[in-house]
């Protein structure tokens, strides 16, 4: 049948407040789309019984951490409870001596669960779920969980850790309201659900942040001039194109050419395709994993190619 997005946010709220009921439930913010939707799907569905942490760990990208509390925050759009947790100092002295880009990536993906867990911690005995952002691209690559360490080390790391979870007494199956969709279909939901397009079509922006496009050790001095070079390479793209940067950059990215882009590569031909099976999708539909994003047509056609930068020597 028709796969309507109006129709799934409607059906999708609804089945949120039958399963949540009167419990409360807990959300790490990333300011990402695919956190983003959730979080305004949950916000449609319960409320204020949503508490949503976002935690600024100094490298996103210029004035995105008051971009996202100005939409989710105090005064903004969604009826929700924020937390905005400034952790870029606590970031910044993990990080010191760490040259290396997946050293930094583990040590960002170490630190961020400890942050959220401590803001976990201060709403123990009122929330009893997690929700995240989990769509269907990260369903199919999460795979066995073998392959996927060292590429993507830093995969979800909003998570708490289940010793904490347990601890905590919160469910051990989280809430994932975008679980059967790919990137295109969560952003028309988004649009459904009102949230600006700026945000939407963000570009795609990997969890450790600026701190893998920086070279050798992070400092706030070296945050801040690539957050600066990224605004005026994407600014002049949108004089050029005429449009939102997110739309017209894509996936480019403001970095020096000796760096380089990688991304997920196969793990066999059994995985390249994946039709669903056994997964509940009711759709039947196939995803490949190994396409770039501008490739993408209609459901069922290849899904977005991740990319995560790291230096590279002279080739």
């Amino acid at each position: 049948g028709d796969w309507e997005m109006s129709s799934f946010a409607e059906n999708t709220i609804r089945e949120l407040r039958e399963k949540i009921g009167d419990n409360h439930v807990i959300l790490g913010l990333s300011g990402g789309v695919d956190s983003s939707v959730a979080a305004a799907l949950l916000s449609r569905a319960i409320g204020k019984q949503l508490h949503c942490v976002f935690v600024d760990h100094g490298l996103m990208r210029k004035d995105e951490g008051d971009e996202v509390e100005a939409i989710f925050g105090p005064g903004g759009m969604f009826d929700l409870n924020f937390t905005r947790v400034n952790a870029q100092e606590r970031f910044f002295m993990q990080l010191m001596g760490e040259s290396d880009p997946e050293s930094k990536r583990k040590v960002i993906g170490a630190v961020f669960p400890q942050v959220f867990g401590d803001e976990a911690r201060k709403v123990k005995g009122v929330v009893r779920y997690i929700a995240q952002g989990t769509i269907y691209p990260d369903v199919v690559e999460s795979g066995d969980g073998k392959t996927s360490d060292v590429i993507k080390s830093h995969h979800n790391v909003g998570g708490l850790p289940i010793a904490l979870v347990r601890e905590l007494g919160f469910d051990e199956k989280p809430i994932e309201p975008l679980r059967m969709l790919f990137k295109d279909e969560v952003r028309k939901v988004g649009l459904e659900l009102g949230i600006p397009a700026e945000l939407v079509y963000r570009q795609p922006f990997p969890g450790p942040g600026l701190g893998v496009r920086i070279i050798g050790e992070i400092t706030p001095a070296k945050v801040k001039i690539v957050q600066e070079a990224d605004f005026i390479f994407r600014d002049e793209l949108h004089k050029v194109f005429r449009r939102p940067l997110q739309h017209a950059e894509r996936r480019r990215h403001g970095r020096p050419p000796h760096l380089r882009a990688r991304g997920r590569p196969p793990r066999g031909p059994d995985l390249r395709l994946h039709d669903g099976g056994g997964r509940g999708d009711p759709l039947g539909r196939a995803s490949a994993l190994h396409e770039p994003d501008h490739q993408r047509g209609a459901r069922g056609q290849p899904c977005a190619l991740r990319y995560h930068v790291e230096a590279a020597g002279n080739d």
